[in-house]
Protein backbone atom coordinates (compact mmCIF):
# COMPACT_ATOMS: atom_id res chain seq x y z
CA UNK A 1 0.00 0.00 0.00
CA UNK A 2 1.28 3.51 -0.85
CA UNK A 3 1.85 6.41 1.64
CA UNK A 4 -0.89 8.09 0.68
CA UNK A 5 -3.37 5.36 0.74
CA UNK A 6 -2.06 4.60 4.03
CA UNK A 7 -2.26 8.41 4.97
CA UNK A 8 -6.25 7.79 3.93
CA UNK A 9 -6.63 5.05 6.06
CA UNK A 10 -5.47 6.27 8.98
CA UNK A 11 -6.97 9.41 8.87
CA UNK A 12 -10.58 7.66 8.00
CA UNK A 13 -9.99 5.02 10.90
CA UNK A 14 -9.54 8.12 13.20
CA UNK A 15 -13.07 9.37 12.04
CA UNK A 16 -14.76 6.32 12.51
CA UNK A 17 -13.08 6.12 16.16
CA UNK A 18 -14.61 9.56 16.80
CA UNK A 19 -17.95 9.20 15.51
CA UNK A 20 -17.42 11.53 12.60
CA UNK A 21 -17.97 8.57 10.26
CA UNK A 22 -20.46 6.25 11.01
CA UNK A 23 -20.24 2.81 10.01
CA UNK A 24 -23.19 0.70 8.77
CA UNK A 25 -23.32 -2.66 8.73
CA UNK A 26 -25.97 -4.60 6.49
CA UNK A 27 -26.98 -8.32 6.89
CA UNK A 28 -26.43 -10.52 3.51
CA UNK A 29 -30.22 -9.76 2.86
CA UNK A 30 -29.95 -6.21 2.28
CA UNK A 31 -26.19 -6.81 0.36
CA UNK A 32 -28.44 -8.83 -1.87
CA UNK A 33 -31.14 -6.02 -2.52
CA UNK A 34 -28.56 -3.60 -3.05
CA UNK A 35 -26.58 -5.92 -5.86
CA UNK A 36 -29.43 -8.10 -7.25
CA UNK A 37 -26.98 -9.27 -9.76
CA UNK A 38 -24.51 -10.76 -7.58
CA UNK A 39 -24.56 -14.61 -7.41
CA UNK A 40 -22.43 -14.56 -4.63
CA UNK A 41 -24.66 -12.01 -2.63
CA UNK A 42 -27.98 -14.00 -3.20
CA UNK A 43 -26.81 -17.17 -2.26
CA UNK A 44 -25.16 -15.60 0.60
CA UNK A 45 -28.97 -14.51 1.85
CA UNK A 46 -30.40 -17.45 1.16
CA UNK A 47 -28.03 -19.39 3.75
CA UNK A 48 -28.90 -16.47 5.98
CA UNK A 49 -32.79 -16.92 5.39
CA UNK A 50 -32.74 -20.57 5.34
CA UNK A 51 -31.01 -20.65 9.10
CA UNK A 52 -33.92 -17.88 10.49
CA UNK A 53 -30.91 -14.75 10.32
CA UNK A 54 -28.53 -17.18 11.36
CA UNK A 55 -24.52 -16.66 12.44
CA UNK A 56 -21.66 -17.59 10.28
CA UNK A 57 -21.20 -20.12 12.93
CA UNK A 58 -24.94 -21.57 12.40
CA UNK A 59 -24.01 -21.32 8.67
CA UNK A 60 -20.63 -23.48 8.60
CA UNK A 61 -22.49 -25.71 10.68
CA UNK A 62 -25.62 -26.43 8.61
CA UNK A 63 -26.43 -30.14 7.99
CA UNK A 64 -28.67 -29.42 4.88
CA UNK A 65 -26.42 -31.82 2.41
CA UNK A 66 -29.16 -32.83 0.00
CA UNK A 67 -29.39 -28.48 -0.66
CA UNK A 68 -28.10 -27.75 -3.93
CA UNK A 69 -26.45 -24.44 -2.70
CA UNK A 70 -24.97 -26.63 0.46
CA UNK A 71 -21.35 -27.19 -1.28
CA UNK A 72 -21.43 -23.28 -2.16
CA UNK A 73 -22.22 -21.72 0.98
CA UNK A 74 -20.66 -19.06 2.82
CA UNK A 75 -18.10 -19.89 6.03
CA UNK A 76 -17.46 -23.35 5.30
CA UNK A 77 -14.64 -24.67 6.44
CA UNK A 78 -12.30 -25.41 4.46
CA UNK A 79 -11.50 -28.85 3.13
CA UNK A 80 -15.15 -29.30 2.40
Amino acid sequence: MNEQAMKGLIEYREKVANGEVEVVRLNPIERSNANPKSLRLAINSMCYMCLGNGSAQEIRDCTAKDCPLYKVRPYKTKGE
